[in-house]
């Protein structure tokens, strides 16, 4: 039985090799027992993509997913969620973005696979029930706004989805682009799209997106909405986005900053004053913490920059590296706008030359191998040749656009840290020897490895937190008073890391597979119960909290088994560059152990056991194994 509220119920084929199109329904049973866009789209990859498959070859997949609330009333309902076997990692690489889910919905599909590989640049069109393979040598070589608005010429109406000229390279930190604003920035999925031939996928749709229950649905929206609006920040995140964590609400920023010797304030004051111009919403968001940025004195008067969101993200971490921010803030600026345009990933090219720069200062490396660059640190200009050399595979950027693990492997000159510190500023959990967060741990084991993990925009990167905030907070993400003894400690930051971060996880798959917006003023809206209550009003479908948490927790399984048949395993979580000390180390052991439990995997190796795949009702889809095939 196919499903058609809140879903439209299709499934669309792709094969740009032989250039076969089909779709396929939707079944019911699969919206029931995933929820939506992450759900679904780790099952589809799992039976999709073959085991130990190259991730630039024609049999990986990229699948793009929308969930139920996609082109609803909903606030911040627009996240499209595309996933992959990730050439940076070799693992599930997954992201979501704002923008284009609607308009697929409206077009009349939930999912796209992708498989293949075209035997020239080409772009897929989907336009309602017409659904065409394009040429796209007129497009290849251009950046991701001339793509854009080469495709706006000629279909004014559709959406864009495309890559840069980093993506046509197969730069493994290559991103795909939105309507030139949202940005899928995480584990090369842009690589992904360019090794395919695959220029951009381009929708348009006339349809309409039903809900069971309207009155209802439209009750709960309103709620929603009037919650929202009401909260204590969105003014600043409308101005600043997510560039809002430097501001002096969020506690420690202050002072790490200082200690890293960074103008916070100025180069706040410089971004909120001469950057930005006005708001850009993802569809029915009411907030908008994107921005069209301008500027508008010095030799770049006049330079319109349609960053994508947030920009206040994009610019911070060249303004990072900037010896004087506030000076230099309009070629700061222009990083941002050069990586976008490219389509590079911002936070995996600002650590990946900071590594070089922190090799180049330390004479391990000289201008012999960076092929005659001079690098400093903190000129702007100097991170502007990086991106485009990186974007181009030219010189030294042929070695930046691989993994880190790969650009260490060629210049191998020294024993130095293969990732950089990433951190800006944390809380800190006292019930471990050493420093840790949800957030800090959540990066150490997700095997994507750059951009924002399942457990993303957790409480707990914010220090301070009291016994009782924790527990309330453990409670809104559905915790029974079982799970809230279990990861709560007691007193002031007291809280068992690899529980909470179980919980986190499962939660932001529910956000991620319906749809939703994870950032904090919609998150903070969106109880487990309210959700719950919007997918069964959406679908039709008699959903609880524990069924959509239970759908979460299938997803994260999927996603665990998948990297399981690529060598995930305990032994590869435990090595992690992260950990630098004995402490660290026991903490991380420790951790695992209580996520491990609260997942219900095994301690040893890490793998969900035959037991709990089949008590999750996942044995008709994974076949279990003992142990990872291989360790990378």
């Amino acid at each position: 039985m196919t499903i058609d509220h809140g879903f439209v119920g299709r499934v669309l084929h792709v094969d740009l090799g032989s250039r076969r199109i089909e779709t396929r329904p939707l079944a019911r049973d699969d919206a029931a027992r995933f929820v939506g866009a992450a759900g679904i789209n780790a099952r589809l990859a799992y039976e999709t993509i073959p085991p130990n498959c190259d991730p630039l070859g024609p049999d990986n997949a990229l699948i793009y997913g929308v969930g139920p609330f996609a082109g609803t009333l909903v606030p911040g309902a627009a996240r499209t969620v595309i996933s992959a076997r990730s050439p940076l990692t070799g693992y599930y690489g997954t992201s979501a973005a704002g923008h284009f889910g609607a308009m697929l919905k409206l077009a009349g599909y939930d999912h796209v696979v992708i498989t293949g590989r075209a035997a020239r640049p080409c772009y897929l069109r989907i336009f309602d029930d017409r659904v065409t393979i394009e040429d796209a040598s007129h497009l290849w070589g251009k950046d991701i706004y001339e793509t854009t608005d080469a495709v706006w010429r000629e279909s004014p109406q559709a959406w864009v989805s495309c890559i840069g000229q980093a993506g046509e390279h197969c730069v493994k930190h290559a991103v795909i682009v939105n309507n030139k604003y949202s940005t899928y920035g995480s584990t090369g999925l842009g690589a992904v799209m360019g090794s395919k031939n695959l220029k951009a996928v381009v929708a348009f749709g006339s349809g309409t997106v039903r809900v069971a229950d309207p009155k209802r649905f439209l009750q709960l929206s309103t709620r929603v909405y009037r919650a929202l609006m009401q909260g204590r920040h969105v003014h600043e995140w409308r101005r600043f986005g997510t560039l809002i964590q430097f501001q002096s609400f969020a506690e420690g920023a202050d002072e790490d900053m200082a200690r890293r010797g960074f103008d916070m304030r100025g180069w706040t004051g410089v971004y909120g004053d001469k950057l930005w111009k006005a708001p850009v919403t993802c569809p029915g968001c009411p907030v908008g913490c994107k921005a069209r940025l301008e500027i508008d004195e010095g030799e770049r008067a006049g330079t319109k920059l349609p960053i994508s969101c947030p920009a206040g993200t994009l610019t911070g971490p060249y303004a990072m590296g900037s010896s004087d921010p506030v000076r230099d803030w309009a070629e700061v600026a222009r990083c941002s706008e050069l990586a976008n345009r490219y389509g590079l990933s911002t936070f995996g090219t600002v650590h990946a030359f900071d590594w070089l720069i922190d090799l180049y200062e330390r004479g391990v490396i000289d201008a012999s191998d960076t092929f005659g660059l001079e690098l400093e640190r903190g000129n702007p200009r100097t991170y502007q040749e990086l991106i485009r050399l990186t974007a181009h595979r030219e010189g030294i950027g042929d070695v930046l656009a691989d993994s880190y693990e790969e650009a260490f492997e060629r210049i191998g000159k020294a024993d130095v840290p293969i990732r950089p510190d990433e951190r800006i500023y944390r809380g800190k959990s006292r019930a471990y020897e050493s420093d840790w967060n949800v957030s800090d741990f959540a990066v150490a084991i997700d095997p994507r490895q750059s951009g924002p993990p399942n457990a993303y925009s957790s409480v707990t990167m914010m220090p301070g937190r009291s016994q009782q905030s924790l527990e309330d907070y453990a409670r809104r993400l559905g915790a029974s008073e079982a799970e809230v003894a279990a990861c709560v400690t007691g007193g002031t930051d007291g809280y068992r890391i690899g529980a909470l971060t179980r919980l986190v996880e499962n939660y932001n798959l529910v956000l991620y597979s319906v749809s939703s917006c994870q950032r904090p003023f919609i998150s903070r809206v969106l109880d487990i119960e309210t959700l719950a209550a919007l997918f069964t009003a959406a679908t039709g479908i008699d959903a609880a909290p524990p069924d959509l948490l239970e759908g979460a927790e299938r997803t994260i399984t999927l996603q665990r088994m998948f990297n399981v048949r690529e060598g995930m395993g305990r032994a590869v979580e435990m090595a992690r560059p992260q950990c630098t000390s004995d402490a660290q180390r026991r903490d991380l052991a420790r951790m695992l152990d209580e996520y491990y439990d609260a997942h219900g995997w095994d301690r040893t190796t890490g793998i969900p056991p035959a037991a709990r795949i089949a008590e999750l009702g996942l044995a008709d889809i994974v076949a279990p194994r003992a142990a990872p095939v291989a360790l990378h």
